[in-house]
Order: C-alpha cells, then sequence, then structure tokens
C-alpha cells in the first residue's frame, strides 16, 4: 500500500505538468460596430455620433462575448510569468502576473514601452506613490478582456479587474514594437471611448453585438 501512494503521487505531479501551460485569449480583429444607447449611464453627449438613440462607433477591433473566451490566464492557473508578447492579450497576461507578484519594478519596465518612462518614473520614484501601486496590484484577483480596438498607433484594450473590494473597468493602451505588445500611457478621455466605457460597466458583452 505503501508503494502504491507514492506511484499515486507521482502521477499526479506528472499529471499536473502536463496540464500546465500558457493558455491566452484568441486575437482576431474585424470591423465591429458598436451602439452605446443614450440612456447609458454615465454617458456623454456626442452628437456627431448620434444616429436615431445611439451613439454608433465604428471600429476595427475585437469583442469577446463571454468571460470564458476572455478570461486572462494567472500565475496560479499555470501561466509561466513571461510570453512573447505578439498579441496584446499576451501581454495582459504577464500585466496580470505582475500585479499579483506585487508589481516588481523591473518586471513593471519590461511590459511597458520606452514613451513610458515618464510614468514609470513617477510611480516608482515615489515611495508613496510606489506602495499605493503595489497595493492595487495585490488587490487584483482575476482579469478578463471585454474587448478591443485599434486606437492612435497602437491597440486599446477594456479589461475587467475582479479586485478584492470590487470589480471595475478599465482602458490598457498597449502598442507594437520590436519587443512585441507593449503597454503605453495614452489620453483616453475622448467621449467616445468614455462612452464605451460606461457601456461596459453597466451593461452585458452580448448586447454589444448588433
Amino acid at each position: 500500500m505503501r508503494n502504491y501512494k507514492i506511484v499515486y503521487g507521482m502521477v499526479l505531479s506528472m499529471a499536473s505538468c502536463v496540464l500546465a501551460e500558457d493558455v491566452f485569449p484568441d486575437f482576431n480583429v474585424s470591423p465591429i460596430q458598436i451602439r452605446v444607447p443614450v440612456t447609458t449611464p454615465g454617458s456623454m453627449i456626442d452628437r456627431p455620433a448620434l444616429v436615431g438613440t445611439n451613439y454608433v462607433y465604428d471600429l476595427n477591433g475585437q469583442i469577446l462575448t463571454n468571460s470564458a473566451n476572455g478570461h486572462i490566464q494567472s500565475v496560479k492557473e499555470g501561466f509561466s510569468g513571461t510570453s512573447d508578447k505578439s498579441t496584446p492579450w499576451k501581454s495582459l497576461t504577464e500585466m496580470l502576473a505582475a500585479f499579483q507578484a506585487g508589481c516588481p519594478e523591473n518586471k513593471i519596465r519590461s511590459i511597458y514601452s520606452d514613451n513610458s518612462k515618464e510614468f514609470l518614473n513617477l510611480i516608482y520614484g515615489n515611495s508613496a506613490q510606489t506602495v499605493s501601486y503595489k497595493t492595487f496590484g495585490l488587490s487584483v484577483t482575476n482579469m478578463q478582456v471585454l474587448m478591443g480596438h485599434d486606437f492612435q498607433n497602437g491597440f486599446l484594450a477594456y479589461v475587467r479587474l475582479g479586485c478584492t473590494n470590487g470589480a471595475i473597468v478599465t482602458p490598457v493602451y498597449v502598442v507594437k514594437s520590436t519587443g512585441g505588445y507593449l503597454l503605453s500611457s495614452a489620453n483616453t478621455t475622448q467621449t467616445n471611448l468614455l462612452n464605451i466605457m460606461a457601456f461596459l460597466n453597466s451593461n452585458s458583452m452580448t448586447n454589444l453585438i448588433h
């Protein structure tokens, strides 16, 4: 019986190694249309985009209609911690891993573009900012990609972060570089982006499909 337990334990360990692998959402972009009802809580007036009772935005991007398709794998679920960053979703997976590891400076800097140095220096050059950033990162329990689209010279992703004090939807901007997709700072206060954010905060993803 003792030998059986040892062998059984080895079999379980081997199976766990086989099952532990990096898994990422598929990345496919195509023309999409987003319709935000004018009655959406938190939306802003956008007359150029007004069609009937909706603000209509034609974009090139991707909608992930359910939580399974948009789920970002954590290290606890098997992610190795690094990727080739060949899609925005892979870079977001590294972002979640860095958050849950306590936002180590070297790791955070490795997933951000060079033009984000000022932003990162602000965070890691001030002890209070560093503590606040790390505290937030450690509060993130899970991440789900809702949608994304081409934006400026890169790609803007909308993700739902599950945190210990509740869930939030936030935009994450990434740019394509020789090292793959890297996170970058960007101005996301345009009316159309704010209206999409307002819609995502109060609606199911399936309501985006028309």
